[in-house]
C-alpha cells in the first residue's frame, strides 16, 4: 500500500472537510436544494456549483436507471458530509420531478 509520501504528498497537510448536509427527504430536488443551501455557507464559486450540479441533474433525469439515480447519493456524498434524517427513503418512485417540497430543506 502506498504512503502519502510515496505519492508525493505531504502526509501532514489534512484534506479540507466537507461540509455536513441533513438529507430528510430523497425527492433529488429537495436534496439539490439542501446541497445549495450548505454549499453557499461553505462559500462554493458558481463554477464548482454548476459542476457538481451538472453532475448531479444526470443521475436523475427521467431516462435515468435505478442504477444511475444511486448514484446520486454517491455524487452528493464525494462533495458533502451526508447525514440521513430520520424518514429518509431514497426511491424513484416516489419522487415528484416537478417541484421540491416547501419545509422539507434547512437553512
Amino acid at each position: 500500500m502506498s504512503t502519502a509520501r510515496d505519492l508525493g504528498l505531504d502526509p501532514n497537510v489534512v484534506p479540507p472537510a466537507l461540509a455536513p448536509v441533513t438529507l430528510r427527504n430523497g425527492n433529488p430536488l429537495v436534496i439539490l436544494a439542501a446541497c445549495r443551501t450548505v454549499a453557499r455557507k461553505a462559500g462554493w464559486t458558481l463554477a464548482r456549483w454548476d459542476e457538481f450540479y451538472a453532475t448531479c441533474k444526470a443521475c436523475f433525469s427521467p431516462s435515468a436507471s435505478r442504477e444511475e439515480a444511486d448514484k446520486l447519493l454517491d455524487v452528493v456524498r464525494s462533495h458533502f458530509e451526508v447525514t440521513l434524517g430520520p424518514g429518509f427513503r431514497f426511491d424513484p418512485s416516489d419522487w415528484d420531478h416537478r417541484q421540491a417540497h416547501e419545509g422539507e430543506v434547512d437553512d
